[in-house]
C-alpha cells in the first residue's frame, strides 16, 4: 500500500511538471510490455522529455493545482503522461511513431503551453516538423538567394578565365603546327 508521504511526493513531482512542461501528452499505455515502456521512456529522456504513470486521483489533483483542469476529461482508465521539456514537437512525434510501430496505445489529447489539444489536435500536432527540420528550411531558404547572387557575381570572372584558357590553347595549337 502507498504510504501518505509517497502520494504527497508524486502530488508534488506531478504539479511541478505540469508548471515546467512545455507540452503534455495523456495516453493510454495498456498492452506495452515493461521492456518497450522502458524502451520508450529511454528515447523521449534523450529528447528532453518523460513519462509517468499517473495515478488518476492524485494526478487530477495536481491538476487543479497546476490550473490544467481542462485535462481532467481525459483521465479515466490507466494513462500516462508525456512531459516535453524541451522542444514540443519531437517527444510527441516519437510517441505517436512508437505507439503506431507497436500497433499498441492510444493518444488522448495534451496540452501546448496553456492550450488543450483534443485527440485530433495531438495528432495534428505531432506531424509538425520538430524545431531542427524548420532551423534547416530557414537556413536554406535564407542561403539559397545568397548562392544565387555569388553565382552571379562569379559567373563573368569564370566566363573570362574560360574564354582566356581557350585563346591559349588556341595559340598552342597554332604554335605547335
Amino acid at each position: 500500500m502507498v504510504s501518505f508521504q509517497q502520494k504527497k511526493d508524486k502530488y508534488e513531482s506531478y504539479v511541478a511538471s505540469l508548471k515546467d512542461a512545455k507540452a503534455g501528452v495523456v495516453f493510454d499505455y495498456q498492452g506495452l510490455t515493461v521492456a518497450q515502456f522502458n524502451d520508450l521512456r529511454s528515447q523521449l529522456f534523450a529528447q528532453g522529455a518523460r513519462i509517468s504513470v499517473v495515478k488518476n486521483t492524485v494526478f487530477k489533483r495536481a491538476l487543479a493545482e497546476a490550473q490544467r483542469q481542462e485535462l481532467e476529461q481525459l483521465f479515466s482508465g490507466p494513462k500516462a503522461v508525456l512531459f516535453a521539456f524541451e522542444d514540443e514537437v519531437t517527444p510527441v512525434k516519437a510517441l505517436k511513431e512508437f505507439l503506431q510501430k507497436a500497433k499498441l496505445g492510444k493518444l488522448n489529447g495534451g496540452y501546448v503551453d496553456k492550450q488543450f489539444l483534443d485527440e485530433a489536435a495531438v495528432k495534428q500536432f505531432s506531424e509538425l516538423p520538430s524545431l531542427e527540420e524548420l532551423r534547416g528550411k530557414l537556413l536554406g531558404a535564407i542561403n539559397s538567394p545568397l548562392s544565387g547572387i555569388v553565382m552571379a557575381i562569379n559567373s563573368p570572372a569564370r566566363g573570362l578565365v574560360t574564354c582566356l584558357d581557350q585563346i591559349a590553347e588556341q595559340k598552342k595549337a597554332q604554335e605547335g603546327a
